[in-house]
Parts: C-alpha cells; structure tokens; sequence
C-alpha cells in the first residue's frame, strides 16, 4: 500500500492493481504518466534490460 500526501510523487509497476482512492476520502486531484516499456529500458540501458519493477512506491 502506498500512502502519498499532497506533493508526493509515487510509482506503481505495471500490472499492480490499485483503487486511486484517498486514505483519508477526501476529494483529491491526481497525475499520471503512463512509461512505455521499451521506451523506457532504452533509455536507461542495457543493465536492466528485463524490466524494473520499484518495491517502494
């Protein structure tokens, strides 16, 4: 579970399942930006090529 405030910058791997909803349920505001896989090993190179996945978000 991750617990982000206002200002947070969180990151989620591909395939995890999340519901979006604020811990506290008051209406918030939310960006996203979806990376392209193949894009994104590209750029950051051949020493994580297979993929990243982030195990604290």
């Amino acid at each position: 579970m991750a617990e982000a405030a206002p200002g947070d910058v969180i990151c989620m791997n591909p395939g995890e399942v999340h519901d979006g909803a604020a811990i506290d349920r008051e209406p918030r505001k939310w960006r996203m930006i979806y990376l392209d896989p193949e894009a994104a090993e590209e750029e950051i190179g051949e020493d994580f090529k297979g993929g990243i996945e982030t195990t604290r978000p």
